[in-house]
């Protein structure tokens, strides 16, 4: 069954939140590049805005970062996370809704190498700029999903931006910058184990940071122990060596 009562809203309010907080000026939203449009394309260059994973966003990020009009200006990944989240959930038959409770869970900006992981062979390129913007949202979810209260596997219907909490910037010319991604806590080696002790995360995202940062030149592969990789920082100074830093 398909939600109804809160209707017409289709995921767009967060969107067009941002972008109008990104850029006030209406007349630089939506502006054709060659075969794409952008979502803001102003003086500094252009932002994209997104909301759900980076895979559909790869070829338009390579086009724009080989595109001649674009060069000596920044390409912008703008992405949101739910620093703070409410959830309400839809009764797919009523459309009645439940009262607002707050999840427990606080999104951290690590959690974006499960995006990153897609655009590897992009992140060296020093015009290429990620904004994170950690937010307070409230979801509207439709309680269709399997399980006795229908919660699992349910359809995301809306999410409606309450406040931006905190601003982080990711920028591939300073690869530095990518340290924001590293929980703090670490040992001066460290395995997977220990990053998903420090950042509370799964298998899975601990080894997609590591291959983020490992990309980037931040974290270097030093050894084992016993059957466990061990990994390390690299130095400003030792990066500088590489001539990745």
């Amino acid at each position: 069954p398909k939600c109804i009562g809160i209707g017409t809203l289709g995921e767009k309010s967060l969107h067009q939140y941002l972008k109008n907080y990104l850029e006030p000026d209406p007349s630089l939203h939506e502006v054709p590049i060659g075969r794409y449009v952008g979502d803001i394309v102003n003086s500094q260059g252009v932002i994209e805005i997104q909301t759900g994973g980076f895979h559909p966003l790869k070829k338009k990020l390579a086009y724009y970062l080989s595109d001649p009009s674009l060069a000596g200006k920044t390409v912008t990944v703008a992405c949101p996370l739910p620093a703070i989240k409410w959830l309400i959930w839809i009764d797919p038959d009523s459309g009645l809704t439940t009262q607002r409770r707050r999840s427990p869970k606080r999104t951290q900006p690590w959690e974006i190498c499960r995006q990153l992981i897609y655009l590897l062979e992009l992140l060296h390129h020093p015009a290429l700029r990620f904004r994170l913007l950690m937010m307070e949202w409230e979801e509207f979810r439709c309680q269709n999903g399997w399980g006795r209260d229908g919660k699992r596997g349910s359809q995301r219907y809306e999410r409606i931006p309450l406040r931006i909490l905190e601003e982080l910037s990711i920028d591939c010319a300073h690869p530095e910058s990518f340290r924001i991604l590293l929980p703090p806590g670490l040992p001066e080696l460290f395995t997977v184990k220990d990053i998903m002790k420090a950042g509370k995360a799964s298998r899975r995202l601990a080894q997609q940071m590591i291959q983020v940062l490992k990309a980037v030149r931040l974290v270097e592969l030093k050894g084992k122990e016993g059957r466990c990789h061990l990994y390390a920082c690299i130095r400003p100074s030792e990066s500088g060596k590489t001539g990745r830093l």
